[in-house]
């Protein structure tokens, strides 16, 4: 594989991290709906009584924050990922043009 091969494949990287970054927000943003299970508490207390409704309310904030923390994490991890690359085709074409140039 050429150094050229290798860096095209590289910012095809770059640019397949930058569509996940999207689609991270996305998730991101429709994430608090799933508080709306929250909503049920009433109606499970009335069925089910105090307890299960306590129990549904727990479940419910665990999966939220569960869920939030992982997509940002994913997220920032995305984001290191795509910045070492970045870092890496800039000095890899740095030395390549270093390479190409007469020397005096």
């Amino acid at each position: 594989m050429s150094e050229d091969e290798r860096i095209q494949k590289y910012e095809v990287e770059i640019a397949r991290l930058d569509v996940l970054d999207g689609e991270l927000d996305e998730l991101l943003r429709k994430a608090p709906k799933y508080l709306y299970v929250g909503l049920l508490a009433p109606v499970v207390w009335y069925f089910k009584g105090l307890g299960w409704a306590f129990v549904e309310l727990m479940v419910t904030a665990a999966l939220f924050g569960t869920q939030t923390y992982l997509l940002r994490m994913r997220k920032s991890e995305n984001r290191w990922n795509r910045a070492q690359l970045v870092q890496d085709v800039s000095r890899r074409r740095a030395e390549l043009a270093a390479e190409s140039r007469p020397q005096p």
